[in-house]
């Protein structure tokens, strides 16, 4: 029985989408009014019933207001009844998604620990509440600060011999959609202005996205690939936190993590059969042991990979090349969060990019298993396919947060109430060697602990592909092989079908060959140049060692074809399938200007 079937999937999707969406109200609170003025809460809780999603102040007002509009997003949009994703009695997706800071049971919990734990990643030893800079945000930006706070270059953190920038002033991103133009793209010196007239306008745009979003994509894979894109497009300027300084980590990055964390508790606590229970506020029963896994995906060789060609089409064969790599970490990601004992999302994947990529797991024995075979998969079919020129190594640390409720003291020596975020792990090997007398495990150790395991695992490279194929590999051998021909784009030998090079001069004794791969590669870097999406496709042309799913760049007409846009964001009503983008800068090279002047 697959790894799906034994849970009830509809309920997994709920946790992934509610967390995803959990701070949804803290975009649409920037563009709206106070929420006593706004009638989009007036209709919503009409007779100020706060209590029903967030706790109180003594006086009777709402704590953590931006959860009343996470509510209001659910109920307005009805996105749980047309994905059919409701269940009965109170366990609604906009409850689910919205009380997480007054958790009622298991599911709810899920969602708050999630996001306190996402918090603890966001602003290391903190979380979202009592953080230690609010009285200096309050000052800085007076009451209405939640709509004055920018969001702050992660440069301005970086401390230089000369203090930091010139003029003092923090540099911040716009409120707008993210596009390649240097106004987006580059951080101002501007700061301390009212946004919320930039927030309405960004809201309008991002919500009447959504609705085409929810209205075309039946299925939920791809509604929930759409709707990341459309978080990545529109949240990605957007503060998470407007309540500690420098706020420089997005909205989308939190949303993203939070459900990442969510997902992942969830699939751990149903493999040990544990309920979280909630007393008040407080969840009483917090993991005793490590429920995630942060596992980091490198692939190695990629310089020489790329680089290493004759002059025969070497123009194509670099530009096919290195997308080839950009393609092949994508899929290697398809491989890991579509294996039926992982069954992830895209939000799982914390970043990815240079040969790299870090996700967030579950840390149970399917999910472990599953990394093992994953990784034996891959060596076979890359090293088939490149000829050990590539290898991608996989290597995992597990963790866990302790959120407790504590004093903080602030800058000045204030003190308050708030959550404390410790991260810990069980994995003796990493407490071991990176743990000395005078500190504790941090988030950096985590980091550097799952990149230094799978740069091990690289002295390993292929291991298991010798040991099976011993007396094929150095026995017999392809310089035994009198038919094989050597690749005109490599030099190497080559193994299989070999191509004809029909349009380079021929050598003595006949035609120049290629082999497969390399052909493809070369006919990958002619069509990126007028490309402007990749399908992927079952049927489709190109594969990466037969890793994740095929792909090819023609115009499809396939209504639930999976596509990436390059350079361009989605059409979302365009078809039923799954929408995404890249920012691929392949087809341009830089050039010098000369000026008369």
């Amino acid at each position: 029985m697959s790894f799906g079937v034994m849970k009830n999937q509809k309920e997994r999707q709920r946790i992934a989408l509610a967390a995803l969406l959990h701070d949804i109200g803290k975009f649409w609170q920037r563009a709206d009014d106070h929420y006593r003025q706004s009638n989009v809460l007036a209709e919503v809780y009409p007779k100020e019933t706060w209590d029903l999603t967030v706790p109180l102040y003594e006086n009777g007002d709402p704590k953590y207001v931006h959860a009343l509009w996470t509510n209001a997003f659910f109920v307005k949009t009805k996105t749980g009844k047309k994905l059919n994703l409701e269940s009965d009695g109170d366990d609604t997706l906009a409850n689910l998604s919205a009380n997480h800071h007054k958790p009622h049971n298991h599911n709810e919990a899920i969602i708050s620990l999630a996001d306190k734990w996402s918090s603890g990643i966001d602003r290391p030893d903190e979380g979202e509440e009592g953080v230690s800079g609010y009285h200096q945000v309050k000052n800085k930006y007076g009451k209405d600060f939640v709509r004055r706070v920018p969001m702050h270059s992660i440069f301005d953190s970086i401390v230089t011999p000369h203090g930091g920038s010139k003029t003092g002033e923090a540099h911040t991103y716009r409120i707008r959609s993210l596009e390649l133009d240097a106004e987006t793209i580059f951080p101002g010196e501007r700061d301390n202005v009212s946004l919320q007239d930039d927030y309405k306008k960004l809201w309008d745009a991002f919500e009447k996205e959504y609705r085409q979003i929810l209205e075309s994509k039946t299925d939920f894979h791809a509604f929930y690939v759409s709707l990341l894109t459309l978080l990545k497009k529109y949240t990605w300027c957007i503060p998470s936190a407007t309540n500690v300084l420098p706020s420089n980590v997005s909205l989308y990055e939190h949303l993203k993590s939070t459900a990442a964390i969510a997902l992942s508790l969830f699939d751990y606590f149903h493999e040990q059969e544990e309920q979280l229970q909630v007393s008040g506020r407080q969840i009483v029963n917090q993991p005793k042991q490590d429920p995630l896994l942060l596992v980091c995906v490198d692939v190695s060789g990629i310089q020489k990979f790329i680089y290493d060609i004759a002059n025969k089409k070497a123009a194509a064969s670099l530009k096919g090349r290195s997308f080839y790599i950009e393609i092949l970490l994508r899929n290697v990601i398809d491989e890991l969060i579509r294996h039926e004992n992982i069954d992830a999302l895209p939000s799982n994947v914390i970043y990815s990019s240079g040969g790299k990529a870090y996700l967030i797991l579950a840390n149970t024995q399917r999910v472990r298993n599953a990394l093992a075979s994953i990784q034996d998969k891959i060596a076979k079919n890359l090293h088939q396919e490149t000829n050990g020129q590539l290898f991608v190594a996989i290597g995992y640390t597990s963790f866990r947060y302790e959120s407790r409720w504590g004093e903080i003291e602030y800058d000045g020596g204030v003190k308050t109430k708030g959550y404390l975020n410790r991260i810990s792990t069980d994995d003796d090997k990493v407490i071991k060697r990176y743990i000395t007398k005078n500190d504790t495990f941090n988030l950096s150790m985590l980091w550097r602990s799952v990149s230094d395991k799978a740069a091990e695992n690289k002295n390993k490279k292929f291991r298991n592909v010798y040991i099976e194929d011993f007396d094929k590999m150095f026995v017999q051998g392809i310089d035994f092989d009198a038919n094989a021909r050597r690749c005109a784009v490599t030099g190497e030998k080559i193994l299989g079908n070999a191509y004809k090079l029909d349009d380079v001069s021929t050598v003595a004794g006949g035609k120049l060959y290629i082999s497969e791969v390399v052909n493809q590669q070369i006919e990958i870097g002619k069509m990126l140049r007028t490309a402007r999406q990749i399908v992927f496709s079952d049927n489709a042309d190109f594969h990466t060692a037969n890793l994740g799913r095929r792909f090819h760049f023609k115009e499809s007409f396939d209504d639930f074809a999976s596509l990436v846009y390059l350079n361009d964001w989605p059409n979302f009503g365009r078809n039923k399938g799954g929408q995404s983008n890249i920012f691929y800068g392949g087809n341009y090279q830089p050039s010098l200007v000369v000026s008369n002047g």
